[in-house]
């Protein structure tokens, strides 16, 4: 008479009476009972009522309902059916622990498909290895990058892909360093050929075994890129040198101020001051434009607004050059100003000529 799934959440009733006391109940009056709560609409009548508490141990698993029984119930039959109890409290656990089983491996199954698929779309090598530093598995990645076919790394040792990796101090050297470092060696491909990588090694245990993941990086490519890199730079300086322009950049919190070469050969400074800091770089100003230079900063940090000044440097007591300097505010994450960065040029060239057209 009951729709699927319906749930009791009212206790005021014969059956909350074995939840609230944990002994069994018997109402062979039922309709009259003080603690019966009644029926639900299309119930069938009920003349005699008997619930029992299905126990676990101490812990109440089910409760069961008995009704209509000719002469009514008492503590004979309810003694009579508790080895039934006791059966069915197992039953109830057991299939607890079954569900609970099947849950958790329909959760392992979808987390292996999961990684099964990341482990063979991700486009590094992934290894892993035993104590032994034998093959366990790859990943496709680990076949196009080194050119052997899986079947032919299973069980070999990881030295055939990277030579001389698998030592007696190969614990102590690659695993115990920061999480996600990196090293440089080279890697061995099936042809012999050799290429640069990247790798890095994590430890983890299945069950009582020790194992290692080695995670690779061809970075081959990045040699061709270095000198790119490299005449880039010389080029930027070159630039720099020929527009008398350099850049700088001010810590607010240390005061030390990194710049380009072009910065110290306009302020005349040795480019291998390492311990550069805003008052020594002031320091060779006029005097009487250093509180311009230290107003616009200080602006820049307590404003967040940036500037362009120009300024006089002084030698000997004269001034011997003009120069421009441009100041730019850097925020963290909280919004303070944490760094200037900017350009500083020499224009003297400029300003003479301004001067000489003034003149005339």
């Amino acid at each position: 008479h009951s729709p699927p799934n319906m749930e009791f959440h009212n206790t005021h009733n014969l059956f909350g009476a074995v939840l609230q006391s944990k002994k069994s109940t018997i109402a062979n009056d039922p309709m009259r009972d003080p603690r019966s709560g009644g029926l639900p609409p299309g119930h069938p009548p009920v003349h005699s009522f008997m619930a029992l508490p299905i126990f676990y141990g101490d812990e109440i698993v089910a409760v069961i309902g008995i009704a209509n029984r000719r002469g009514g119930y008492d503590q004979s039959l309810m003694d009579y059916l508790q080895p039934l109890l006791t059966t069915t409290g197992h039953i109830v656990v057991a299939n607890r622990h079954n569900m609970r089983r099947e849950d958790a491996m329909r959760e392992l199954e979808q987390k292996e498909a999961l990684f099964r698929r990341i482990f063979s779309t991700v486009s590094d090598s992934i290894i892993t290895i035993n104590m032994g530093g034998f093959i366990e598995t790859v990943n496709p990645a680990t076949e196009k990058m080194f050119g052997y076919l899986r079947e032919e790394m299973l069980s070999q040792n990881i030295n055939q892909l990277i030579p001389d990796l698998y030592q007696n101090e190969f614990k102590k050297q690659y695993v115990n360093h920061e999480v996600g470092e990196y090293h440089e060696r080279n890697g061995r491909r099936k042809d012999g050929s050799s290429f640069s990588i990247e790798f890095t090694v994590s430890e983890f245990k299945i069950g009582d075994e020790q194992m290692f993941t080695v995670t690779i990086i061809d970075i081959s490519h990045l040699q061709n890129v270095s000198p790119i890199l490299g005449q880039v730079d010389k080029n930027f300086v070159d630039i720099q040198r020929m527009v008398h322009a350099g850049t700088w950049e001010l810590d607010l919190a240390t005061d030390q101020v990194g710049a380009s070469e072009e910065v110290y050969h306009i302020f005349n400074l040795e480019s291998c001051a390492v311990d550069l800091n805003i008052h020594k770089m002031l320091g060779s100003i006029c005097q009487e434009d250093q509180l311009i230079a230290k107003l616009a900063i200080e602006n820049c940090a307590k404003s967040n607004e940036p500037f362009v000044i120009d300024l006089r440097l002084a030698g000997n007591g004269a001034v011997k050059k003009f120069v421009q300097m441009q100041g730019n505010p850097q925020c963290n994450t909280k919004g303070e100003v944490t760094k200037i960065v900017g350009v500083i040029q020499d224009v003297t060239d400029t300003r003479c000529l301004l001067y000489t057209s003034d003149a005339a």
